[in-house]
């Protein structure tokens, strides 16, 4: 019978991200950095949060840090308190993620030269697990995709539903089951732990990140002559593609990227593929 930590952790994710889950829940404590940046993606209200707020608890303020990213990108300080941290937990992923410098250093360098605030820089070995949840995806500049798919970023979705607010279930779950959620995390197996592989990441980032490119590649290609489409007219299609409303300036943007011309919110020089 699962434990109650156990249910918050798998009940409203798909099975085939409990690999990727163990992965991202062993990584913590193997005295190592992982690479690997373990998001929880789903709609507000659902829990996301909770399993990694109890493990911030379980493990303390020694070992465990909650923060926002920009705070973490923006204060120096905040970053410096990472030292000897194992867990780094990061709420509410920001719409627009800005310093990608940062997050693979911290990722991906085995020592990190920490200097806070009026501080001389010391050299500590970096041990840290990130992880984060968010209501959304931020789209990643093209530059930084291949790194950020093939070695920093695991995605896994929570689909329940929103929850009624309840402010003692997370302390009871810590009393109850706090050293039998450790125990169990150790004793995960590495059969029971695996990332999902670069182009997993890659489709199901960008499917939620960047749903209207996915419906354009798949359904339209720029046409050397003309024949033209509204860009609401778009939209609404994507959305009953993707389930996903996308802003119109953001779907201008990304169709101009794509080699689309666009005048007063039409676009001039679009073919349907599906129909060819």
């Amino acid at each position: 019978m699962r434990s109650e930590f156990m249910k918050l952790v798998y009940s409203d994710t798909p099975t085939d991200h409990h690999k990727r889950i163990n992965a991202g829940l062993k990584a913590i404590f193997r005295n190592r950095v992982d690479s690997r940046i373990s998001i929880i993606y789903g709609a507000s209200g659902v829990g996301k949060s909770t399993p990694l707020n109890i493990l911030c608890d379980l493990l303390g303020e020694q070992y465990a840090m909650n923060v926002t990213l920009d705070d973490f990108l923006a204060d120096r300080a905040t970053r410096a308190m990472v030292a000897g941290k194992r867990l780094l937990n990061i709420n509410d992923i920001p719409e627009v993620w800005k310093d990608f410098a940062t997050i693979k250093a911290i990722t991906g360098e085995r020592s990190l030269n920490i200097r806070g605030f009026n501080q001389a820089g010391k050299v500590t070995a970096n041990k840290l697990k990130i992880w984060a949840s968010g209501n959304y995806l931020p789209e990643i500049p093209t530059r930084e995709k291949d790194p950020m798919y093939k070695r920093r970023l695991s995605v896994i979705h929570n689909t329940g539903e929103q929850k009624k607010e309840d402010d003692t279930f997370a302390e009871i779950i810590i009393k109850e089951e706090g050293e039998k959620i450790i125990s169990w995390i150790l004793n995960l197996s590495d059969e029971e732990c695996e990332y999902e592989d670069p182009a997993t990441v890659k489709e199901e980032w960008e499917g939620i990140a960047s749903p209207e490119a996915v419906y354009l590649k798949a359904n339209y290609e720029p046409s050397s002559s003309e024949s033209w489409v509204t860009v609401m007219e778009l939209i609404k299609k994507c959305l009953l593609f993707s389930g996903n409303e996308v802003g119109i300036e953001k779907m201008k943007k990304t169709m101009k990227s794509l080699g689309y011309v666009i005048k007063d919110n039409t676009v001039k020089n679009i073919q349907d593929k599906t129909n060819s």
